[in-house]
């Protein structure tokens, strides 16, 4: 157990000094991850297949209609409108700022820690990786032990 809990302190020590080197604010950076998780995605569609049949014996179609067909569409959609989303947004300000501009900055705030859930192990694992990678967040995953071969993909 203790060497469980240092390895994830190692872990997570790493996924901070990423996140504070500035490194996952970079558009280009983004776009590679994103990019990264539809060809992942693609490349190992029948292996995903095969440990969610494995672990909830979800059929191929329904493995592409609830897991891996969200997961593609969510991180093609990001990679579309990630430029849009990291423009600076108008704010409205009170009438005693009469004079003044304000504007929305969105920033990314660290390290995300993303617990999956059993029943769709992939898609909610990868689906909320994409948004934070989006926001150019570092991300730790917990996988479910419930479903181990899909876990086991995932690690």
């Amino acid at each position: 157990m203790e060497a469980m809990k240092e390895m994830v302190d190692q872990e997570l020590g790493e996924l901070r000094e990423t996140f504070t080197s500035g490194r996952t604010k970079s558009l280009k950076w983004r776009k590679r991850q994103l990019s990264a998780i539809i060809e992942m995605v693609k490349d190992k569609e029948d292996e995903i297949c095969e440990a969610l049949f494995q672990d909830l014996g979800k059929h191929h179609t329904e493995a592409y209609r609830d897991e891996l067909g969200i997961v593609k569409r969510s991180a093609t959609t990001a990679l579309k409108c990630l430029d849009q989303w990291v423009l600076p947004k108008k704010s409205k300000l009170p009438l005693i700022y009469l004079s003044v501009k304000g504007k929305v900055i969105s920033e990314p705030l660290g390290t995300v820690l993303i617990f999956s859930s059993w029943n769709f192990p992939i898609s909610l694992c990868l689906d909320p990786l994409i948004g934070a990678i989006s926001a150019g967040n570092t991300v730790m995953i917990k996988p479910s032990e419930l479903s181990p071969n899909a876990s086991s993909f995932l690690a």
